[in-house]
């Protein structure tokens, strides 16, 4: 997907920068060439990573899922 495709406030499902598996959360903010998601389901084997930047990640447009 592309940056004009992106909506903020909807959710998605995208492949964050520095996790295993992919995740399903809200964008909350858009820059450039990534998004900003607070995450509100990710697989067990990234929950650490998760809680670890307290449920907020950054991902490329690229790595979302349409």
């Amino acid at each position: 997907m592309n940056e004009e495709e992106i909506e903020l406030g909807k959710t998605y499902r995208c492949h964050p920068i520095g996790f295993i598996e992919d995740v399903e959360g809200e964008v909350v903010s858009k820059m450039t060439n990534t998004a900003v998601l607070r995450i509100e389901t990710c697989n067990p084997t990234d929950q650490l990573q998760l809680e670890e930047k307290a449920k907020m990640v950054v991902a490329r447009y690229s790595s979302f899922i349409s």
